[in-house]
């Protein structure tokens, strides 16, 4: 049986999300969708950086580069770090092709990101993804630069 809640409607819109000190997301719906599709983006590339045979860079072009990186990077971290969503989302890739696939788009987003400003820098050595990309013996940038 389906209960009609329409009066919880407006707690969930209406609700304000702080995203710095000075800015915030007036409504709960404009931050879902934003962090939707940052995540789906990242996501997306990663996805089909895992299928491109060495060609990443023809498989995906790097929008979420366009946002500042740390908006992107519980999704990276998410990848490396949680092997049931990594398993969900990649099940029939290996860690190994993921944390290439990973290195490629993050290495793309920095470059890309010059076009908006230089809002990324790659994956810190101690995060999550620096250290899951590490332990399958990809090298970060900007050494492969």
């Amino acid at each position: 049986m389906h209960t009609k809640r329409f009066d919880l409607l407006p707690q969930l819109v209406h609700r304000q999300v702080p995203i710095f000190p000075r800015y915030t997301h007036e409504t709960w719906i404009r931050h879902a969708h934003v962090a939707a599709a940052r995540n789906r983006l990242l996501t997306g590339c990663v996805m089909a950086a895992t299928v491109a045979s060495g060609r990443a860079g023809r498989a995906f072009y790097p929008s979420c580069a366009s946002f500042h990186q740390w908006r992107s990077q519980p999704a990276i971290d998410t990848i490396a770090a949680d092997q049931p969503a990594r398993s969900a989302t990649f099940p029939d890739t290996d860690d190994q092709a993921v944390a290439q696939a990973l290195a490629d788009v993050v290495d793309a987003a920095v470059q890309v990101s010059f076009q908006y400003g230089g809002f990324w820098g790659g994956c810190p050595p101690e995060s999550p993804a620096g250290t899951f990309i590490a332990a399958h013996g990809v090298t970060p940038a900007p050494e492969r630069w």
